[in-house]
């Protein structure tokens, strides 16, 4: 359908998803990392893990739940805007 109809119907949602999925996963490496040095020794997983969850709750989740909002409403009229009829 061409490249104008592909770029609207992903970045209105992609521009908010993709940063938050890369901060998603940056947690999770950084979750394992401190798991790796509490297996090795070290402490401190249990306030890595608090301050993961207050991340998600306040920070992740919301900007999820606003992607699926714009994914919901704005994508489809972007996607009648620019489709080909």
């Amino acid at each position: 359908m061409g490249l104008p109809f592909t770029l609207s119907i992903l970045l209105p949602h992609g521009i908010i998803e993709i940063p938050t999925f890369v901060l998603c996963w940056a947690v999770g490496l950084s979750l394992g990392y401190k798991l790796l040095g509490t297996i090795r020794g070290g402490g401190g997983l249990r306030s890595e893990f608090k301050r993961a969850i207050r991340l998600y709750v306040t920070r992740l989740i919301p900007l999820l739940l606003l992607s699926a909002c714009i994914e919901v409403v704005i994508t489809p009229f972007f996607g009648l805007l620019f489709s080909p009829l």
